[in-house]
């Protein structure tokens, strides 16, 4: 998440137009700065003596800074307005502009005085400043005087000026990130149906090359391993439309479980055979296991869970799996049938972090942008059919490999035919 500049969420022009309607308003001086004290607005009736005189010498400036800053931070830890003797010796306060608990600019008002001021102070600091000691005095006696209770009053609705800038920042803050947000999906959906176009033209285009070969040789075995090959990377192909269908749907806000009565051993040895015929050639080793509790029937999303199973073994083998072993099994909880799916892998080529990163991406409630890779997809839309059918999910490393825990719930129909 971005860290706005003050500027960035109000307009100086907006933020001038308010700090001179309160110094209008109150009498007394007042500027707004950025979170370290830096000026972002003409000074609203400067005494000549902060404008000039303090603040036309760098350690004058630099002390000028500070005390802003650091008035606004004790109001921000007290709670209360701040009113306090400024390094120079008049009387200021300050409160702090805030979005999401960071300051990010201070509202500062005073230059008055509340009673006489400390003579021994003043020839102290402009030694100190280098300035002249008279020109000193003359100048800062010019300062407004005013009653304690009336910087207090002051300083109060220099307070709540403060909040309503903290608000109007904030709803800014909101503002940009939501069109970056909005930015941000409408390029990656841009970039994410360019690949997945881009890598169905290049199968496509194998799948073509292959069949003129087979059919120019007239070899009834090459004419079968042709055949093969295309049905096994038709499968690939038809998982990568079904992923850029699930992920329109969602961007859209259109996805939905797809509710059905079905058979989960028959739709999981169906899954784990197209699976195996996609992977086996290419050295991966993919076995499942399905539990002897697991209920002859059950009302869920088949396919979905099917597609969830699939997605992950994929992302398992693209990072280093060989060896790819699933168990499901079920329980009861509740009304519901809970089905657990365990896929174990023997390697997985990605760090600790990007593991927590997977974790809290797949149990985040914030909408999703694809990645512009169509492999990496894989992992948002199991997120979204995870999401979906209200389960869970668990990363873990185990020693060079990885355990991923999904718990389904579902329902189970008794009585159907055997």
């Amino acid at each position: 998440m971005r860290n706005f500049t003050l500027t960035e969420l109000i307009k100086p022009e907006v933020l001038q137009q308010i700090q001179d309607a309160f110094s209008d308003y109150t009498g007394m001086a007042a500027i707004t700065t950025n979170a370290d004290g830096v000026p972002v607005t003409q000074g609203s009736n400067f005494l000549n003596f902060c404008t000039n005189v303090i603040r036309g010498t760098v350690p004058g400036m630099r002390c000028c800074k500070k005390c802003d800053k650091d008035g606004a931070l004790e109001t921000m830890r007290t709670g209360t307005p701040a009113v306090y003797r400024c390094h120079a010796g008049l009387v200021d306060f300050s409160a702090p502009i805030m979005v999401n608990g960071r300051m990010i600019g201070c509202f500062v008002g005073g230059q008055v005085i509340t009673e006489e001021l400390d003579e021994e102070l003043c020839l102290k600091k402009a030694a100190e400043y280098n300035i002249d000691p008279e020109e000193y005095m003359t100048e800062a006696m010019k300062a407004v005087r005013m009653s304690r209770e009336q910087v207090e009053k002051s300083a109060k609705f220099l307070c709540d000026i403060a909040k309503a800038l903290s608000s109007m920042a904030l709803q800014s803050f909101a503002e940009i990130e939501k069109s970056r947000s909005l930015e941000i999906a409408a390029r990656s959906q841009s970039d994410y149906i360019i690949s997945v176009i881009t890598d169905i033209l290049s199968i496509s285009g194998e799948y073509l090359r292959t069949a003129k070969k087979a059919l120019k040789s007239q070899d009834p075995q090459q004419m079968k391993e042709a055949l093969e090959f295309l049905a096994n990377q038709g499968s690939g192909s038809s998982g990568m439309i079904r992923d850029s269908i699930t992920y329109l749907k969602t961007v859209g806000k259109q996805f939905r479980m797809s509710e059905e009565e079905y058979y989960p051993r028959s739709a999981l040895k169906s899954v784990i055979e197209n699976i195996q015929k996609r992977l086996t050639p290419n050295g991966i080793s993919v076995s499942m296991e399905i539990s002897e509790n697991m209920p002859e029937m059950l009302l869920g999303d088949a396919g979905g869970i099917c597609q969830l199973i699939d997605k992950l073994v994929t992302f398992s083998a693209e990072h280093g799996g060989r060896k790819i072993y699933i168990t499901v099994n079920s329980s009861k909880h509740s009304y519901a049938e809970v089905i657990h799916i365990t896929l174990t892998t023997d390697r997985l080529s990605i760090s600790d972090k990007e593991i927590e990163m997977i974790n809290s991406v797949i149990s985040s409630s914030d909408d999703f942008s694809a990645s512009s890779s169509s492999h990496e997809l894989g992992l948002s839309v199991s997120r979204s059919l995870i999401r979906t059918m209200s389960g869970d999910f668990k990363l873990t490393k185990a020693d060079d490999g990885a355990v991923c825990v999904i718990n389904l719930p579902q329902l189970e129909i008794k009585g159907g035919a055997s």
